[in-house]
């Protein structure tokens, strides 16, 4: 079981791993690139789907999830999810930007996803703390966090710019994460390991969402293929720069739970609408 778990670790340094500039500067917002790791606390707006799967588009660069609200669940629906009623069910759909192999990809069905919640940066790249979802394992392929940076803030290029692995937004594979069932409102150690029940396809076309196709408002390169805009789906994304209380580095100083985060900078646009408060 120990050589599975080491063999887990040392498959995505091969298949995702990137050069990293050294480069440091101070930043404001929590997520920015200082050399380090964290460990990322979740206090966004959304639980734990039931059911959740992901689709992950090779040719518009997306990654979305989708599952059902839990019959607790008591908040409302941030301005990024769409939502439906099925058979009494809410299911909701939420979409991020990805970037896919600039070789090597995987187009396919898988059946799980094996989530590794803290992954400290190491001399392969600088994976900065953020979640490891693997759900290709034997070649190692993954959604995981930016990796590279620029001007001192991680920075996500959507486009076939990856060895391999869908990389995405720090915040967004944070939350993700959250979407698949790991407790992100909890640090985890490095061993962690978690199972999830995820299936996640992979396809060359585009994703599709209450039969239109699916698009999310981020820039892509140019080279990326994305839906005419009558036929389309555009889900809405968001930032750590304007949601800074969503996602922040964990601090042993203060005690775990709703307000954690709450240090940090104020949210900078209304959860609900994303309009500027």
């Amino acid at each position: 079981m120990h050589r599975v778990w080491a063999a887990l670790l040392m498959l995505p340094l091969f298949a995702c791993s990137a050069p990293v500039a050294d480069e440091a500067a101070e930043a404001v917002d929590e997520l920015a690139y200082d050399g380090q790791s964290y460990k990322w606390i979740y206090e966004g707006p959304l639980p734990a789907l039931q059911q959740p799967s992901i689709t992950i588009s090779l040719m518009s660069h997306t990654a979305g999830v989708s599952g059902y609200l839990p019959g607790n669940y008591s908040g409302t629906l941030p301005f990024y999810a769409d939502a439906v009623v099925e058979s009494g069910r809410l299911h909701v759909a939420v979409v991020y930007p990805v970037a896919t192999g600039a070789a090597t990809n995987a187009p396919g069905e898988y059946a799980s996803v094996t989530g590794v919640p803290y992954v400290p940066t190491s001399d392969h790249a600088a994976w900065g703390g953020f979640p490891f979802l693997s759900y290709n394992l034997p070649r190692g392929i993954a959604l995981h966090g930016p990796i590279t940076h620029d001007d001192a803030q991680w920075k996500l290029i959507r486009g076939p710019v990856s060895h391999g692995c869908n990389r995405m937004q720090g915040e967004h594979v944070v939350e993700v994460a959250q979407l698949l069932g790991i407790d992100m409102a909890v640090p985890h150690a490095s061993s962690d390991r978690q199972l999830l029940k995820a299936p996640v396809s992979v396809i060359t076309t585009f994703d599709k969402w209450q039969g239109k196709l699916v698009d999310v408002d981020y820039p892509a390169q140019k080279s990326v293929k994305r839906p005419p805009a009558a036929q389309s789906h555009l889900f809405r994304t968001w930032s750590s720069d304007d949601f800074p209380v969503f996602v922040c580095k964990y601090d042993k100083r203060l005690p775990l739970g709703p307000s954690h985060c709450d240090r940090a900078l104020k949210n900078r646009r209304d959860v609900t609408t994303g309009e500027t408060l």
